[in-house]
């Protein structure tokens, strides 16, 4: 049975919703399907109006990210970064806001559920982020992502926020502004470690005129 778009959930667009298929039956439940690298569809996650949520089929089956059939092509990763969020509602977000800004996006159906097997997803990537929300168990999955992806970067996001709620108030330019801090605090981290001397750390961050001129 076909369903229509389920219009308006979480605020998202339209057009994000029809694309991943997200619909909505006459019980007011929101089906949102998870499907493998080949589109077909593996299960639906089914979320009710009270927010309590399960699967379709609930046979136990393990679970998979959403968006693994929107990835780009292995072959052609090279010119494009990976994304990996906490739910489905920040993957459709983040799709709407910076897909066409060369960014891929991987959803984890809960900030607990990640598997190292996931790593092979971001083969490829010229970069990879991770988009834990902004609270204990979404840090935990930052820190989970970059055990197993070690490149890859950590956006820390304010305490009580997620990607979606930070897009759909102030935009796509404050994710990108965390994003561009998360890199240079990256870029300092691996300075700090790798330098074998202060003047090398301070060559390291292009330091070494800025404080010229101040001498």
């Amino acid at each position: 049975m076909t369903y229509p778009t389920a219009v308006g959930w979480k605020g998202l667009p339209g057009y994000v919703l029809a694309e991943a298929g997200v619909t909505r039956d006459p019980d007011g439940l929101v089906r949102i399907p998870y499907r493998l690298r080949d589109g077909s569809l593996y299960a639906e996650r089914v979320v009710a109006e009270s927010g309590r949520r399960w699967w379709r089929p609930g046979d136990g089956r393990p679970v998979i990210p959403f968006g693994l059939d929107r990835l780009e092509h292995p072959d052609f990763r090279g010119y494009r970064s990976l994304a990996i969020v906490e739910g489905e509602s920040d993957a459709l977000a983040l799709w709407a806001s910076l897909g066409h800004e060369g960014l891929d996006v991987l959803g984890v159906p809960g900030a607990s559920t990640w598997r190292s097997s996931w790593t092979e997803h971001a083969n490829g990537y010229v970069a990879t982020y991770a988009f834990g929300d902004g609270d204990g168990a979404g840090r935990a999955l930052n820190a989970a992502a970059r055990r197993d992806l070690p490149d890859a970067i950590a956006v820390e996001l304010p305490d009580g926020e997620d990607v979606r709620s930070i897009v759909q108030r102030d935009g796509a330019d404050a994710l990108l502004d965390l994003i561009g801090e998360a890199e240079r605090a990256a870029e300092i981290g691996s300075a700090i470690l790798s330098a074998t001397s202060l003047a090398d750390l301070y060559a390291k961050l292009g330091l070494e005129e800025a404080i010229d001129r101040a001498a």
